[in-house]
């Protein structure tokens, strides 16, 4: 039975690896191992694709922290689009373009930098998001790691 190869860069199934479990070793070991320099790098259509469902799938997350603030609800959908925005338009373009240029210059697997971008994209997120809005900083924390872990958990399956 061959696995779908989405499952292999899920949140879950990295973890797994880390911990020596992987359900499918041959094949997701194999593609979480390869080298950086062995893999194509994305287009730029493929880009826009993956950064259009990111902002679609983490602007419910953007939202909660104005929702307990006690924002107005056109201020909680107008600043959860700015955040959601200007939080990912900062972010993404070095996830896709920066890190893995940089995986290659230091010999990197595709496993060892996704486990680096993905840690990167919510600390890089947070204190964009902490600097402008100042709101509750651990619901405003807990909110982005969400909306991130949502976004590489489910948009593997829809891209």
């Amino acid at each position: 039975m061959t696995a779908n190869i989405s499952t292999c860069y899920s949140p879950l199934n990295i973890l797994l690896e880390l911990i020596g479990h992987t359900q499918e070793p041959s094949l997701c070991s194999s593609l979480l191992h390869t080298p950086m320099s062995e893999l194509t790098p994305i287009t730029l259509i493929e880009y826009l694709k993956t950064l259009g469902l990111t902002l679609f799938l983490e602007f419910f997350f953007f939202l909660i922290p104005f929702i307990f603030h006690g924002y107005t609800l056109r201020e909680i959908l107008k600043k959860g689009f700015q955040s959601a925005f200007l939080c990912n338009i900062l972010s993404h373009p070095i996830i896709y373009f920066i890190f893995p240029a940089l995986a290659v210059t230091c010999e990197m697997t595709y496993m060892d930098m996704l486990i680096r971008a993905e840690i990167f994209a919510p600390l890089l997120e947070a204190i964009v998001f902490f600097r402008i809005w100042k709101l509750n900083q651990p619901l405003s924390l807990a909110s982005i790691v969400a909306a991130n872990l949502t976004s590489w958990g489910v948009g593997i399956y829809l891209i």
